[in-house]
Parts: C-alpha cells; structure tokens; sequence
C-alpha cells in the first residue's frame, strides 16, 4: 500500500509539472514532458501500472492516463513514442480489460 501511495504522489507532481497551460510569455520554463515521457525509465513505470491496474488500483491508472493525456496534448510528436514503446497498446488493453480476462481464463 505504501508503493501505491508512493507512486501516486509522484505521478501527480509529474502531472502537475508537465501540465501546461497557455498564460502567455511571463510563463516560467517548464520542463518537456515529451522529452521525459521518452525515456525508458519512466516508460517502465507507466507500462507497468498500466498493465497491472489490479495491483495498483485505478485511481493511480486514470492518473497515469492524465499524464498522458498532457503530455500528448502538449508535445503531440510524442505520440509516435506512446506508441512504439507499446504504452498505448497497454492502455488500450486496460480499457478494455484484456488483463483482467487474462488472469480469470487461467
């Protein structure tokens, strides 16, 4: 349970980094989420909650699908990442349940 609450907090403070609002040029400089979203660190971490839901809850996978969502809408080159990197394929398998049909068949 500490893991979770672990990685929740720190998936929400990337949320709230990379989270990008249109306020003009007094804006300070934000960090790119795309450029993080690409290393494979972070892909790790977000592939493997995305597959495992049943472990680490969905309120942690609709956070992580909130990243994603801003980093996507901010950095839209990065959508070809999500996808090479098999991110998308494990959030769409998350929608519609594939891991959980998985585990019941066995």
């Amino acid at each position: 349970a500490s893991r979770r609450v672990l990685l929740f907090s720190a998936v929400n403070c990337l949320t709230v980094v990379f989270h990008q609002h249109e306020t003009g040029a007094a804006t300070p400089v934000v960090p790119a989420g795309g450029a993080q979203l690409r290393k494979p660190e972070l892909l790790q971490v977000l592939t493997d909650i995305m597959d495992n839901v049943n472990c680490y809850g969905g309120v942690l996978a609709a956070l992580v699908a909130t990243l994603l969502s801003d980093v996507m809408n901010s950095d839209p080159q990065i959508v070809h990442d999500v996808h090479s990197s098999g991110l998308a394929k494990s959030f769409f398998d998350m929608i519609l349940g594939k891991d959980i049909e998985s585990r019941t068949s066995l």
